[in-house]
């Protein structure tokens, strides 16, 4: 029995075979390829709770991120592109911060951020159709629908109590949920249930007038609601309504003052015993939340949330927080009760909790129930949190509810302050003075305080006696339109209670401006930082240091003021850090006696000199500057002070560039140019020898840069074969000719006599080798020199050069014998073949199907022109159609010479051990889309899986990537997936050029590195990549992109042009370039949007921050 029931489905079977031959060769052959050949999803599960509304539809609330996992049917392990498309969701709502994932080979992650589901709330449509695409043969799996709406569930009506309408009627009294959650996410609210009883209820939005002038948080939006029916009032009858049991109901105002409380009749004739009523919001889908309110039951105290020194956040309004500076966190702890409205001691409450960023976005940073304290770590922002607490035979609380920012000791000052402020946001202070003196009155001393100012206080700040705190901050308030003062001096009147040595000021981003004094006037030995300060418009000096304590000064700009813009005197010293210093009435920068570290900036339009070293011991030391267009010298040294220069541009100015009366040192990269003196202006650059500094020189404390620049005027004029030095130790430390370096502004020729650099008259005018340029022509007359070469016939390249000189030909002029060649051709670095004439030949005998390089040098006025050739065959073209990463490692690494390979199809890592693909040295390949493919060329696999691309650097050739694209007209292949995925993390991709490529409904043009991977890039290249998001790149995770690659001319239709970094779990620190200003160096011409704007990379931040070059962005940003 047991052998029949085991073989009689197979005979059956056979008997189906042999019966049906025409449907065994189709339907089982198509199962068979189904469930052994393909992929498909076959189910799903979610990270947060579903539900359905009244019409069945299956929902999800955006009040946290959400993840669905789908599970596939997968029997060859595919590594696979999925895609999601919402068909029935409106263009209006983005989807950039959607995401999608093959995790294994089994399952599917797709993200919906909260910045995603919060504007789809209110019953959106966004039922998800998940395609799978397998790049490696190109098909399309079958599409997973999974219809879904996006709903929150209404929040619980507010602290409901039960009121004795004068012994009449029973009153039930509460408030509505948090007008500012319902504005984001509730505005569908329809009706209120009591007891059975429904009514409608309209929900509309204000704009909140608190948060109209707060900078932190920009315009919030307000729900209000509106009651038709006449059982509800908004008038608290403080006549007739009287407190139950001792349950106390507390009238909530709105910002302006306003009750807005509700209160239904609920008709019920009074009595003295139990009542209970059962109140429920419903939305327009059916979906509903209910609370209950007794007369009897006892009701338990509110929650009570503390801050991290255990003080108790106020519920009025928004408050301020303390939080750590070493971590730049705050924490707050949620308290449950322990006693009910009697004073009764109860235990074991539970607390409902949520953590909303009150910034009008509708995020929920964190959520949850605690039956004990709860501490809570935040990073710094602005939040509002609501609990609540229940337990059984209890009636639930109150619902706490607080609005906080965190801020460590500050100070609010306003022109727009009510009478008695506090010095808090609500309530700020008028003056600064008046802050100052709250911080003096304080018991305990503070290590620092800071002052936000918002508006033009017209106010002088004096400084001139001690402050009960470490260190100051004045600076405007984030966001204000403006932040302005009079004047800043800082002066002890007392000299038996100065201001101590160790007190610290800041200025920050404020403007000093006045018409009857210095605009900052510093004579206390203190130290003091100018941030972001601007001074203008003083009366006097911009800024005047006199202080032995260094000044540090950043990103200043002092302009428009009537004397000197800096004054630097009494052996003060001041660092300069970025900032300009312009149109001010006297010299940009005077320094009678003291030290200027100029780092960097820009000196630019002032009426006497940019820079004046003047009396005492005045120096300056300038690392790199732009002194331009001032009225006097560029820089002034008066005898017996030094300057030192090692980097910087200074002309345009009109009395010399530099005059040098005292010492110059110089060294670096420096332009010195186009200054003039007198009337009618001529060339007047560093000015040696003038008046008492007679007979001066240039010191030369360093090599010179090959770019750098120096035109030269002398006292006297050298004559006949006299030569005047114009350096000392050029030759101690540069071997270059120095004509490079250095030119006479009068025409004189430049020599070098012994170790110095010497000015030399001659006969007729003097050229420099800078004077001449050489250009390279085929001599038989072509417009281009052929560059292809065929095994069979000996290949002749044979030279013109055309020689100008200040871009008028003088070739003819010159005799053969002036010139020298040197002309010798190679094949993998070695030399085939050389030639000391303008013609070469490459004999048929040596030649071969290979890339031969032709390099021409001509000498000429002891100066070389030099040029390279390349020769090749055309390139054959290879079509690769298996699916073995092997293969093509092989054939690649087996090319000689320059060969494009069209890809039908994509390749992947399979290999546990990773694979390693290493271009011959001097060799360019060129892999391709076909036509007909549109998916990836190359893939890393899930980890350990990993790509190396050109491993052995210098001694690798290029491998280019090429997606048909064609960006000038717009036309060729519009790519389903990017140019290369990296799903595991691929640490050596060097030498690689990734082009031509869109990817317009996908992430991600050139490259995308999956979740939890870090993509190390090293002298790649990305030209005119295109896609949705990322034109370059998309990254979840870590990426970098060292300062030898380039990303030109990438777009993105919707956000980051270059590249787009999202994190998908909390690997997220990237870098490009060595730091931000070398990004913006290697990212050139990125755009993004239809507007095509200017967006080098975009910032998502999902659920973690992003770091990107060691900057922390807390919120999602373009960065241009």
């Amino acid at each position: 029995m047991f052998i029949k029931r085991k073989f009689y489905p197979f005979l059956v079977f056979i008997s189906f075979i042999f019966l049906s031959c025409e449907l065994f060769e189709h339907d089982v052959a198509d199962f068979m390829e189904k469930y052994t050949e393909t992929a498909a999803i076959e189910t799903h599960e979610f990270s947060v709770e579903t539900f359905n509304d009244v019409k069945g539809n299956l929902c999800i609330s955006s009040e946290k991120d959400t993840e669905i996992s789908f599970y596939m049917r997968n029997p060859k392990k595919y590594e696979l592109i999925p895609s999601v498309v919402f068909n029935n969701l409106g263009s209006q709502f983005s989807t950039s911060s959607v995401d999608i994932n093959q995790i294994d080979s089994n399952t599917m992650l797709l993200s919906l951020p909260q910045d995603f589901l919060v504007p789809v709330d209110e019953g959106q449509d966004i039922t998800a159709e998940i395609r799978l695409y397998e790049p490696m043969s190109g098909r399309d799996f079958d599409r997973y629908t999974l219809p879904l709406k996006c709903n929150t569930k209404p929040p619980l009506i507010q602290n409901p109590t039960i009121i004795n309408n004068n012994n009449k009627t029973f009153v039930v009294a509460f408030d509505m949920p948090n007008d500012e959650e319902c504005a984001v996410r509730h505005k569908d609210i329809s009706e209120i249930e009591i007891n059975g009883k429904s009514y409608p209820i309209s929900v509309s939005t204000i704009d909140d007038p608190d948060s109209i002038n707060d900078p932190d948080t920009g315009i919030i939006k307000l729900a209000q609601f509106t009651f038709s029916d006449s059982h509800f009032s908004r008038t608290w009858d403080s006549t007739n309504y009287k407190s139950i049991s001792g349950k106390t109901f507390n009238p909530k105002r709105n910002s302006a003052g306003s009750y807005i409380s509700v209160y239904y009749e609920t008709g019920d004739a009074f009595f003295a015993g139990d009542k209970q009523y059962t109140i429920t919001l419903k939305d327009s889908a059916g979906l509903t939340s209910t609370v209950t309110a007794s007369t009897s039951i006892s009701k338990l105290e509110k929650p009570v949330i503390l801050d991290m020194h255990g003080g108790q956040v106020a519920e009025d309004g928004l408050t301020s927080v303390p939080f750590n500076e070493d971590t730049e966190k705050g924490k707050i702890t949620i308290v449950p009760p322990t006693r009910d409205h009697l004073g009764h001691s109860v235990s074991g409450a539970t607390v409902y909790y949520k953590v909303y960023e009150a910034t009008g976005s509708g995020r929920i940073y964190t959520s949850g129930t605690t039956t004990s304290e709860k501490t809570i770590e935040l990073p710094l922002n602005t939040y509002r949190v609501e609990a609540y607490a229940e337990l059984v035979s209890y009636e639930n609380s109150a619902t706490t509810s607080v609005k906080f920012r965190f801020m460590n000791n500050v100070l609010f000052v306003s022109t727009t302050a009510p009478g008695n402020g506090d010095g808090s946001e609500t309530a700020p202070y008028a003056t600064i003075a008046e802050a100052i003196e709250d911080i003096n009155l304080r018991e305990q001393k503070e290590k620092k305080f800071t002052i936000y100012i918002d508006g033009n206080l017209n106010e002088e700040v004096n400084i001139n006696s001690p402050i009960n705190t470490d260190k100051l901050i004045i600076a405007k308030r984030k966001r204000a339109d403006s932040g302005v003062i009079k004047l800043v001096h800082i002066e002890s009147t007392d000299s038996s209670n100065p201001i101590p040595s160790d007190f610290e000021l800041t200025i920050g981003d404020v403007t000093v401006t006045n018409n009857s004094d210095v605009g900052i006037n510093i004579l206390e030995d203190i130290k003091v930082t100018l941030d972001g300060t601007t001074v203008t418009g003083c009366s006097d000096m911009g800024i005047a240091i006199h202080n032995t304590v260094p000044v540090t000064m950043k990103n200043v700009t002092v302009s428009g003021n009537s004397s000197n813009g800096i004054f630097i005197d009494n052996g003060a010293t001041c660092n300069f850090e970025g900032g300009t210093i312009s149109e001010n009435a006297s010299n940009g920068i005077k320094v009678s006696d003291g030290v200027l570290n100029f780092i960097s900036g820009t000196i630019t339009k002032n009426e006497g000199a940019g820079i004046y070293l003047d009396d005492g011991n005045a120096s300056a030391d300038i690392t790199t500057c732009s002194i331009t267009d001032n009225d006097g010298a560029g820089i002034y040294i008066k005898a017996g002070k030094t300057c030192s220069l090692s980097g910087g541009t200074i002309s345009g100015n009109k009395d010399s560039g530099i005059e040098v009366r005292g010492t110059l040192n110089i060294s670096g990269n420096i332009i010195v140019q186009n200054n003039t003196t007198g009337t009618p202006a001529e060339s007047c650059n560093v000015k040696l020898g003038s008046g008492n500094g007679s007979g001066k020189v240039i010191n030369v404390t360093g090599p010179l840069a090959s770019t750098s620049k120096i035109w030269v005027t002398t006292a006297t004029a050298p004559t006949g074969n006299n030569k005047t030095a114009i350096t000392s130790g050029y030759g101690a430390h540069n071997s270059r000719a120095p004509a490079y370096n250095f030119f006479s502004d009068i025409g004189y020729g430049i020599i070098l006599e012994g170790d110095e650099v010497n000015i030399s008259q001659s006969q007729g005018s003097i050229f420099t080798q800078f004077d001449y340029t050489v250009e390279f022509k085929p001599a038989d007359g072509a417009a281009n020199f052929d560059t292809i070469i065929d095994t069979k016939h000996d290949k002749v390249i044979s030279v013109t050069p055309v020689i100008k000189r200040n871009g008028v030909d003088i070739t003819s002029t010159i005799p053969a014998g002036d010139l020298t060649w040197n002309i010798f051709v190679t094949c993998h670095q070695d030399v085939v073949v050389t030639s000391n004439t303008n013609s070469i030949r490459i004999s048929k005998n040596i030649l071969m199907d290979d890339v031969y390089y032709v390099h021409i040098n001509l000498t000429y006025m002891n100066r070389v022109f030099d040029q390279s050739i390349r020769l090749a065959s055309e390139p054959a073209e290879i079509k690769f159609e298996s699916y073995s990463i092997a293969d093509l490692k092989t054939l690649v690494e087996s090319l000689e010479s320059d060969t494009v390979i069209a890809m039908s199809n994509g390749v992947t890592v399979t290999d546990r051990s990773g694979t390693t693909i290493n271009v011959k040295k001097g060799v360019t390949v060129t892999l391709k889309r076909s036509d007909g493919y549109t998916g990836s060329l190359v893939s890393a696999g899930t980890y350990p899986k990993e790509l190396r691309i050109n491993t052995e650097r210098s001694e690798s050739g290029t491998l280019v990537l090429d997606g048909g694209w064609d960006a000038a007209s717009e036309t060729g292949i519009i790519a389903t997936a990017p140019l290369m995925q990296d799903n595991c993390g691929s640490g050596n991709i060097w030498n690689v050029v990734f082009q031509n490529t869109n990817y317009k409904n996908g992430n991600g043009g050139a490259v995308k590195g999956g979740s939890g991977t870090y993509t190390s890039l090293h002298n790649c290249q990305f030209i005119n990549c295109w896609a949705n998001n990322g034109g370059a790149g998309y990254f979840q995770s870590n990426m970098h992109l060292d300062s030898s690659c380039r990303v030109e001319n990438c777009y993105a239709y919707s956000n980051g042009g270059g590249f787009y970094l999202t994190a998908a779990n909390n690997h997220r620190d990237s870098t490009i370039g060595s730091d931000d200003a070398n990004m913006r160096e290697i990212m050139i011409g990125c755009k993004s949007g239809s507007n095509k704007v200017a967006n080098r990379v975009y910032i998502y931040r999902g659920s973690w921050n992003i770091i990107l070059n060691g900057t922390t962005y807390r919120s999602s940003q373009a960065i241009e």
